[in-house]
């Protein structure tokens, strides 16, 4: 997969195989959209100095790019971490799988207690604290999910370039 810039709806030529937060937050700056393709869009023509010139995005790749984007920024909320009894949860996909594991132990044992490491120091936990913690966790995904689904709705109604710029996370 590469990742290709789009600004003003025109391909810019800037392409990319991996994306990080610095590339991502300056384009975002920049008031353009870093969309996936299969293969890098390729000039349609060069000006007098020889600078490649590149064509204008069709509304159904775009609406690939923002889908791609609010993926993306669903993501990026997702395992940015949980605050729970004012402690911050690490809630990237292993520590989710952890924090599920310990609630299955919570729910066979109610005794359940341990020591767990959190963004901000270690807490004390028991199988209360791992249930609550859970169902919370999972109440919040589901409004991220939720989130995601009306945004993508959205999205797929839009017939117009600028009504998919107005759609945001």
């Amino acid at each position: 997969m590469k990742y290709t810039v789009v600004k003003n709806g025109k391909f810019t030529g800037t392409t990319y195989d991996e994306l990080n937060d610095h590339i991502l937050l300056h384009h975002i700056s920049q008031n353009e959209m870093i969309i996936p393709v299969e293969t890098p869009p390729e000039p349609i023509s060069f000006n007098d100095d020889d600078i490649p010139v590149y064509g204008e995005v069709d509304i159904y790749t775009l609406k690939k790019g923002k889908l791609w984007q609010l993926a993306d920024a669903r993501w990026r909320e997702e395992t940015a971490g949980y605050t729970y009894n004012n402690h911050e949860f690490h809630t990237d996909r292993e520590a989710q799988s952890k924090i599920f594991q310990a609630y299955m132990a919570s729910l066979n044992d109610p005794n359940f207690t341990v020591t767990w490491k959190t963004k901000d120091g270690w807490l004390e936990m028991t199988a209360s604290d791992f249930i609550t913690l859970y169902n919370e966790f999972q109440t919040f995904l589901q409004g991220l999910y939720q989130k995601e689904k009306n945004l993508q709705a959205l999205v797929e109604a839009a017939t117009t370039i600028d009504e998919l710029n107005v759609i945001e996370w």
